[in-house]
């Protein structure tokens, strides 16, 4: 009823709008806290803590998508030796139905739209002194480097990772150039991960070889850590293998988690680092030592030769043969060889043990890989939630805040 009232209730209509906005804010602020700490909660579950996957990152933050032209397609073969069967410590659960590999371990990543991983471990033998299963380690190990691999480029571990803006946004200008990944921060990844489990980490040890190839550029890139061991083959000739690292005969490198949660022994950063651009046709092969103690490069060579255009399952079932037959022969072995050549009296004759091989080929890429588990998932929760696409958004938003502003 008085000039000055329209005035003084288009002012009050202003800070209460301000006052709402700040208050929406801190809303937000505290939800995302709050799922921050419910992610770190969980440190020790099946998968490593959940997040926005590679795929959605892309999406959301704009960064370029990789034109993936290379992809690997890849088997397993793998034989427990038998004094394993007759002495194996019951495993409380079975990573891999349907395989039993002893001591040995692996993993064959479903592939990204920037990186494809494989990977095999070898537990170490000595800890059933200890009373700790050798298996349990090595395939938790190799389980977390598969998570890990599938979940490359996760943006909330750029938040993790990058305490400022001006360091996330240099961590997604690498992740947009590389968009590789690089096996020995895998495998340390994934060994930072079982350190942290709550309920108490996996005490073992174990040997490890990743191999990572970058989709986009066709670089493969392996990091190996004791005496298991790699193999690029092209044409039947080998370009690449890896070199045993030991402390002394028949004593490999090992990461190790001690029975106080400690870790002990090497570190994954000692892995041995190795790159090679890769062809279409090229074949990769990574085995643990009980393929590698039978069976030389020369054998492993003629196999590839006349096994030339065959699938990469028959490739590993033949060299797990030959590896078999050729521990239960008088053949003098490269494992045998190295003893002599220790000091050791050792006959000529193949080594028993354990086997695992991943024979990995090299294919063009023909389309475009589908999206993981987990970006399926998200998407579903961001339907259900958002029910509008970004830009739709984005759009919603500022018309919103232009209605504030006029009133």
């Amino acid at each position: 009823s008085f000039p000055g009232a329209p005035l003084r209730s288009a002012a009050a209509s202003g800070a209460m709008a301000t006052r709402l906005r700040i208050g929406a804010m801190a809303l937000a602020a505290l939800v995302v806290s709050a799922r921050r700490r419910s992610d770190s909660d969980d440190a020790c579950g099946d998968r490593p803590p959940s997040g926005t996957s590679a795929l959605q990152q892309r999406e959301t933050e704009g960064l370029p998508s990789p034109l993936a032209l290379w992809s690997l397609k890849a088997a397993v073969s793998c034989q427990a030796a038998p004094y394993h069967n007759r002495g194996r410590l019951p495993v409380t659960s079975d990573p891999e139905p349907g395989c039993d590999c002893g001591e040995d371990a692996f993993f064959i990543a479903a592939p990204t739209p920037s990186t494809v991983a494989i990977g095999v471990a070898d537990g170490v033998g000595g800890w059933r002194d200890e009373g700790v299963d050798p298996a349990e380690f090595s395939w938790s190990l190799m389980n977390t480097c598969r998570s890990q691999a599938e979940l490359q480029g996760d943006s909330s571990q750029v938040r993790r990772k990058a305490s400022t803006r001006r360091e996330r946004r240099r961590r997604r200008e690498e992740l947009a150039k590389s968009e590789g990944g690089d096996p020995r921060e895998l495998l340390r990844d994934a060994f930072s991960h079982m350190l942290q489990c709550t309920p108490g980490p996996p005490a073992g040890g174990s040997t490890a070889c990743l191999a990572s190839l970058n989709r986009s550029s066709g670089v493969l890139s392996i990091a190996n850590l004791g005496d298991s061991g790699a193999v690029v083959l092209r044409n039947a000739e080998v370009i690449l293998a890896s070199r045993p690292q030991q402390y002394s005969f028949n004593f490999p490198v090992q990461m190790a988690i001690n029975l106080d949660g400690e870790s002990g022994l090497a570190t994954p950063d000692q892995a041995d680092f190795y790159t090679t651009t890769v062809q279409e046709g090229d074949v990769v092969v990574l085995m643990t030592d009980g393929i590698l103690d039978n069976v030389n490069l020369a054998t492993l060579q003629r196999a590839a030769e006349l096994l030339r255009d065959a699938d990469p399952q028959e490739i590993a079932d033949t060299i797990i043969g030959i590896s078999h037959t050729l521990s239960q022969s008088s053949f003098d072995s490269p494992f045998s060889i190295a003893a002599r050549e220790a000091g050791f009296p050792f006959p000529a004759r193949g080594k028993v043990d354990d086997m695992t091989v991943v024979v990995a080929r090299v294919e063009r890429a023909s389309e475009k890989p589908p999206p993981s588990e987990s970006d399926r998932e998200l998407l579903e929760q961001l339907r259900k939630r958002e029910g509008r696409p970004p830009w739709l958004r984005k759009r919603a938003w500022w018309r919103y805040q232009k209605k504030l502003s006029d009133r």
